[in-house]
């Protein structure tokens, strides 16, 4: 039985036994009687060697239907590619062996198509001509048109330009002649107005520069003129108003610092002293003397004629302080209008009042009224001349250019 099941084994798992299983017989055959009944150990070794088999069979079953399948396999692509071999033999075979005259009708139909293309290709040649024929007179009509109306667009923006030139004038000439008028205008309301006589000249010589860096510019009679007002103007006996009227400023605050006069009673002192050598009688009858003229020297006589000024109360010095003030900023006034009168008599009351009731002694009183009268000496009435000769000029020139103006515009629209 052992035999048997060995030789069903192949021949890796005849290795596979274990050399137990080899010494088995000759242990049987030795023993004689006791290797009839077989020991647990042999036949677990029996279960084992048919485990193997089992596997080792289903194994080559698997291998064998494998190799089935990939034979079945390449049989169908051969028996398709056998197919697709006959059916392309076969189309060959068709188109060689069709007539003649089917592949001359195929030719005939061929060339008719061709050349109804043609004749229809020449159709729309000429009507692609045609239609260019018609843009182009298209395009020259409107050409036509757009010159008409460029003209007359071009003639209507000219006229509107003539027309905008002779409203406000836009040249840079016409815009310098009249920055010129403008300042000799100044300098002649600087001289009627204002009594300015170096602001005026200050003027006169900045329109003078412009005429003279301007190109295309001939203004010889108006720079006449203005070197004529210039002369003029430096000839006039200038007054220095600003400085008398910072001075004037200047005073201002020190009115209300001015000290006020007081009234102090002081006695007079005893005539000569006692004598050494006087008795006591006669020093008696002097020391009497002595007292009754103490005391009439308390007693004030005056005559009817004297004004006595009073001390004035706090609110009327205040006042006083007030007006004095009011009457420099009159002084400043006269002098900017160029009046004499009202500069002088501003300036002789200030004088008076300070004198009348501040204390002459005092410093700063002393200092006012040597500062007062030193601006009474200022003659401020100036005798200005006539400058409105440059102002004639400057006008009369624009007058010139605008009718010079106006003649080139007529001759461009006649153009």
């Amino acid at each position: 039985m052992t035999k048997s099941k060995n030789e069903n084994l192949s021949p890796g798992d005849k290795k596979a036994v274990p050399a137990s299983k080899k010494m088995a017989p000759k242990q049987n055959s030795e023993s004689g009687p006791v290797s009839e009944a077989k020991s647990p150990i042999g036949a677990a070794e029996e279960n084992t060697t048919d485990d193997v088999s089992s596997r080792a069979q289903k194994k080559k079953n698997r291998q064998k239907t494998t190799a089935q399948a990939s034979t079945k396999s390449a049989t169908l692509a051969t028996i398709l590619a056998l197919i697709a071999l006959i059916v392309g033999i076969y189309s060959a075979v068709s188109i060689y062996q069709m007539p003649v005259d089917a592949m001359a009708n195929t030719q005939l139909a061929l060339e008719t198509d061709m050349a109804e293309l043609k004749s229809e290709l020449q159709f729309f040649k000429d009507l692609l001509a045609v239609r260019d024929l018609e843009v182009k007179n298209a395009v020259d009509d409107l050409t036509k048109v757009q010159q008409v109306n460029t003209q007359a667009l071009d003639k209507k923006l000219s006229q509107s330009l003539v027309d905008i030139r002779r409203t406000i004038g836009t040249s840079g000439q016409d815009w310098l002649l009249a920055e010129v008028e403008y300042l000799v205008r100044l300098g002649n309301q600087r001289v009627i107005m204002e009594a300015d006589p170096q602001g005026a000249i200050a003027l006169f010589e900045a329109a003078d520069g412009i005429i003279r860096d301007a190109e295309g510019i001939i203004a010889f009679d108006l720079r006449q003129a203005l070197a004529n007002d210039i002369a003029v103007l430096n000839a006039v006996d200038t007054v220095d108003v600003e400085g008398v009227f910072v001075k004037l400023g200047a005073l201002v605050p020190q009115i209300g610092e001015l000290k006020q006069k007081s009234l102090q009673f002081k006695p007079a002192a005893l005539a000569t002293p006692l004598p050494a050598d006087m008795d006591i009688v006669d020093a008696t009858l002097f020391r009497f003397g002595q007292m009754f003229d103490r005391f009439f020297n308390l007693i004030d006589y005056r005559s009817g004629d004297e004004v006595i000024v009073p001390i004035l109360p706090p609110e009327a010095e205040q006042y006083l302080r007030q007006n004095i003030v009011m009457k420099l900023q009159f002084a400043q006034l006269g002098m900017l209008k160029s009046n004499q009168q009202v500069f002088s008599q501003s300036l002789l009351e200030s004088i008076q009042w300070i004198q009348r009731y501040f204390d002459p002694h005092d410093v700063r009183t002393k200092s006012v009224l040597a500062s007062l009268a030193s601006l009474q000496a200022v003659n401020v009435k100036q005798s200005l001349p006539d400058v409105t000769g440059s102002l004639s000029a400057v006008r009369q020139l624009l007058v010139k250019f605008h009718q010079q103006a106006a003649r080139d515009d007529e001759g461009e629209l006649k153009k």
